[in-house]
């Protein structure tokens, strides 16, 4: 069970979440989206199934990733008590992902065009059985600007 008493406890805790799920997710596309219930172990829903919507196209498709995206730029946006009992935490953060690659069944990158490899995102976070999970991840055009 985890104890968060103060808002930088709660920023440190939704980061530490964030990069293991960030790492589950890697390997499992890495593995070319075999065994997808693995993300339930760092996410809730609806995320989790929103992940294993993306391992199933990987697994359609003969993709699989390489490299490890990172967060920088986290920020505390919102902490709350739902009903008197379920904590919240909200965070703004970028996602670097200039470290992955996803690459088809012959090697050759499936990623298109020059997009962003860093990019911003609002994640909500809940307490699932006792441990803090990333339970929303959305792209967001609030801050912080994601720069490389």
């Amino acid at each position: 069970m985890i104890e968060i008493e103060t808002e930088e406890q709660a920023l440190k805790a939704a980061v530490q979440s964030y990069e293991r799920f960030l790492e589950t997710s890697s390997l499992i596309l890495h593995d070319g989206g075999k065994d997808p219930e693995r993300i339930d172990a760092v996410a809730g829903e609806p995320l989790s199934d929103q992940e294993k919507l993306g391992f199933q196209r990987a697994r359609e498709n003969d993709w699989r990733s390489t490299g490890y995206s990172s967060v920088t730029n986290a920020t505390l946006h919102e902490t709350s008590v739902i009903a008197g009992k379920d904590l919240e935490i909200r965070l703004l953060m970028c996602v670097d992902y200039s470290n992955t690659d996803v690459l088809d069944v012959n090697g050759s990158s499936v990623v298109e065009g020059d997009g962003p490899r860093m990019v911003a995102r609002a994640v909500a976070f809940r307490l699932v059985n006792g441990e803090l999970l990333p339970v929303e991840s959305n792209r967001s055009d609030r801050r912080p600007t994601c720069v490389r």
